[in-house]
């Protein structure tokens, strides 16, 4: 998937509505996001969050995640795509490497979870 994509599942899982506006003559379209609890659309001030490069705005989503009991499958995940090559773990190591996990293993984590992560 690519980042822009991996954003855009993550936001409307934590609640974003994504919408399209297009110019007077239908040519030009651009996303706008709304989430019902900022009031209002997205904007320079107030964007979409980053999710693959904020541990802080991934962790929101996590815990809407775990809210909703995906607690164990995100661990599974994670685990797995921390683990270079899908290889099984084999010590404490590996298991670390998924507590270091970056935002963008995190988000990857989370939309497999959910069944939104698509192979390119």
């Amino acid at each position: 998937m690519n980042p822009e994509a991996q954003r855009i599942a993550i936001a409307e899982f934590c609640g974003w509505n994504v919408t399209e506006e297009k110019d007077i003559m239908g040519t030009f379209s651009r996303k706008r996001f709304y989430h019902p609890s900022h009031g209002g659309t997205s904007s320079i001030a107030n964007p979409l969050p980053n999710y693959l490069n904020d541990l802080n705005a991934i962790r929101e989503a996590e815990n809407i995640l775990f809210e909703r009991g995906g607690q164990s499958n995100f661990t599974t995940h994670l685990c797995d795509t921390c683990r270079p090559n899908g290889a099984e773990p084999d010590s404490i190591d590996d298991l670390l490497e998924a507590i270091h996990a970056t935002a963008a293993q995190r988000a990857e984590a989370l939309l497999r979870t959910i069944g939104k992560w698509k192979d390119e």
